[in-house]
């Protein structure tokens, strides 16, 4: 071991040749020998100005409400959620998409659940179906309405949501659990 040593524990002839090569103008501080003096630097031409950035024209601030999903509703207690995921909070309203295009679907849906919580109803049963008409594509319904309850106007009546027990559908309808209206000052 200690014959095939190089000067340096682990160093071979090409790493210290590299080395040599790389360090070749290091000088230590202190020592008589001074650096090169630094050549002045060439001054640079200067970058072409581009054009001002146009402002973005003013947003107003707009209130988003929290996302909502199924299975998840924030500012809705446990207790309550977990009713109406087993389908103990029955829909007092129902409406069926399934088999319905997509725009046709997404015109019934809003005046549905503007009536439903103008006529004090708290929970309604929307029917999306499973979608499972080709190999394992999901159904457009089934994906596009959580995203529309997540939507103004409907993202503000609505409590918060779930997929529907077996017993209502399953994972092809959601139970939605609409917030209740409050009287007006006027109408008390």
């Amino acid at each position: 071991m200690k014959g095939d040593r190089q000067g340096h524990r682990g160093a071979d002839a090409d790493d210290l040749s590299a080395w040599q090569r790389y360090t070749r103008d290091v000088r230590r501080l202190g020592s008589s020998a001074r650096p090169q003096a630094l050549q002045p630097l060439q001054p640079v031409a200067p970058a072409p100005q581009l054009p001002p950035r146009p402002k973005a024209p003013a947003v107003p601030a707009v209130v988003v409400a929290e996302q909502k999903a199924p299975g998840i509703a924030p500012g809705l207690d446990r207790r309550t959620l977990a009713n109406l995921r087993r389908g103990r909070i029955p829909p007092q309203a129902t409406i069926d998409l399934h088999g319905m295009t997509q725009a046709a679907a997404h015109r019934m849906l809003s005046p549905f659940v503007v009536r439903a919580q103008a006529d004090g109803k708290r929970c309604v049963l929307v029917i999306t179906g499973k979608g499972y008409g080709t190999e394992g594509a999901i159904g457009v319904l089934k994906t596009a309405v959580p995203r529309w309850l997540n939507e103004p106007p409907l993202v503000a009546r609505i409590l918060g949501f779930c997929h529907a027990p077996p017993a209502l559908g399953g994972e092809g309808a959601l139970l939605i659990l609409l917030r209740r209206l409050r009287p007006r000052m006027d109408e008390i």
